[in-house]
């Protein structure tokens, strides 16, 4: 897949699912339930988050990137085109500026219902009319 950015790549994942996710990734990251990552990343799951970026002056972070982690230490995200790495050096597809810009990680998957995400089926704009509803 090509001309998508990442962010549009994950909120098209996850829509297809039936979840609707916030515009960037600076807003996805604002949501869900956060997840430890260490240097084995045996909290994340697939279907996680995980976030990239760099820190600003005041010391806050700053969302430049999201991708979906699909276990076995490897993301799959959109940089141009859709794109699998890895944040493991010993891999042949690892991503040195991946692993050196995480910020963090949210857990979408058993979080539906909170703020910034949304169910397809509970939007007004998707929702189905019953026969014999107009509007």
């Amino acid at each position: 897949m090509k001309g998508v950015d990442c962010s549009g790549f994950t909120r098209t994942l996850y829509f297809s699912g039936g979840i609707i996710l916030g515009r960037d990734a600076s807003l996805q990251f604002l949501h869900g339930d956060s997840v430890a990552v260490t240097e084995t990343f045996e909290f994340l799951k697939p279907g996680d988050l995980i976030f990239f970026g760099h820190l600003n002056d005041r010391g806050e972070k700053r969302i430049t990137h999201v991708g979906m982690y699909i276990g076995d230490t490897e993301v799959i995200h959109s940089s141009g085109m859709v794109r699998i790495n890895s944040l493991d050096p010993s891999r042949s597809n690892y991503s040195s500026y991946l692993k050196e810009t995480l910020m963090g990680a949210r857990r979408i998957i058993g979080a539906e219902d909170i703020k910034g995400t949304q169910w397809v089926k509970n939007h007004p704009w998707y929702m189905l009319r019953k026969e014999g509803e107009s509007g």
